[in-house]
């Protein structure tokens, strides 16, 4: 291939032509799209905290017209109509965050309910169970800061007398766990 003579004049034309077409693609291909991709995040910002400050209006006036509770570390009351029901919905939610966090739940069994101060009806459910270490803790977690935020009174852990085919065993696990009701509920 024969080298073609060029002189200096055209050297530096051919460059600066060069420098040229690599910066015009430089910010056509990174430059522009990305300020076309960031002015559409910010009015997609603007108009999600729009929609914030909407739904803040709606649950500030229903907290002023008292339909919402003004406390949110208040838990959530089961409200059967009675005692019967309300340790039935326990226990159905006691298993679903079970199943939810591998915990294979044995047998629950419901106490008598308590009455508390202000119309607040006490339910205890004793539980058997059985699982790792892992989903132990996140079932517990669930149980504290979940939507009914079951309070649990006592735990027992122990290693199982049944082990896996991995040699392993899982955790026997007693626990009662309790929540609050509303009141005038027949026991």
């Amino acid at each position: 291939m024969a080298r073609i003579a060029l002189s200096t004049r055209d050297r530096r034309a051919l460059l600066r032509g060069g420098l040229i077409v690599i910066a015009a693609l430089v910010y056509s291909m990174g430059v522009r799209p990305s300020r076309e991709r960031r002015a559409q995040l910010l009015e997609q910002l603007e108009a999600e905290r729009a929609v914030l400050a909407r739904e803040r209006a709606v649950v500030d006036g229903r907290r002023a017209a008292g339909s919402v509770p003004t406390d949110s570390a208040t838990p959530a009351l089961f409200r059967g109509t009675d005692a019967v029901v309300a340790s039935a919905e326990l226990v159905e939610y006691l298993a679903g965050a079970a199943e939810q966090h591998d915990v294979w739940l044995q047998q629950a069994v419901t106490t008598p309910p308590s009455a508390t101060a202000a119309d607040i009806v006490n339910l205890e459910v004793t539980v058997r169970a059985e699982s790792d270490l892992r989903g132990l803790l996140r079932w517990l977690t669930a149980l504290e800061r979940g939507s009914m935020r079951a309070h649990v009174q006592s735990l027992d852990v122990r290693a199982s007398a049944d082990s896996e085919d991995n040699g392993t065993s899982p955790l026997a696990i007693s626990a009662t766990a309790s929540i609050g009701t509303t009141g005038r509920i027949a026991r």
